[in-house]
């Protein structure tokens, strides 16, 4: 940092109108470092689905976000478009998973335990608030989640390849 400094500073001893340019570009950067692109990218999407601006909604994709996604993906559970909510719900649920320990044995009842992570220094406040709707939503969650089974389509051979 202190070598870019003493760049910077020369630079701009013999070209003085780069001090407007590198403030425009300081600017720019700390532009960008505050937008929340997840979150953006997401508000649009599920936004414009809502409205019908877009017939399909990659809920999977937008599910792979940051938490700050959650916030969008628990609106989509409230749609009449069963397929959505149901991949919301999925993509929410494998969320939960990160933050509580889920016990479902009780339908009735959903015994929620939290994960502990880290410590101060790990706070975020985005991740703070996706853990709080899916603490509130889980009933909701659980209830719309589709049973998944990875080998339903997985041909086995014949008991006789068994020995």
């Amino acid at each position: 940092l202190i070598f870019l400094g003493v760049v910077v500073s020369l630079y701009l001893r013999k070209f003085p109108a780069a001090k407007y340019i590198i403030t425009v570009l300081a600017l720019l950067a700390a532009a960008v470092g505050f937008c929340d692109v997840d979150r953006t990218v997401t508000f649009y999407n599920v936004e414009h689905y809502k409205m019908g601006q877009l017939e399909d909604i990659d809920v999977d994709h937008l599910g792979g976000l940051s938490d700050s996604a959650v916030p969008y993906l628990v609106d989509l559970l409230k749609l009449p478009d069963t397929e959505v909510r149901e991949e919301a719900a999925r993509v929410l649920y494998a969320r939960a998973e990160e933050f509580y320990e889920i016990d479902t044995a009780e339908y009735s009842k959903i015994k929620l335990r939290e994960i502990k992570k880290g410590g101060f220094s790990s706070y975020n406040y985005s991740r703070e608030r996706a853990k709080e709707l899916i603490g509130k939503n889980i009933g909701k969650i659980v209830e719309l989640k589709p049973y998944v089974n990875e080998y339903a389509e997985y041909e086995f051979p014949p008991d006789e390849y068994y020995y």
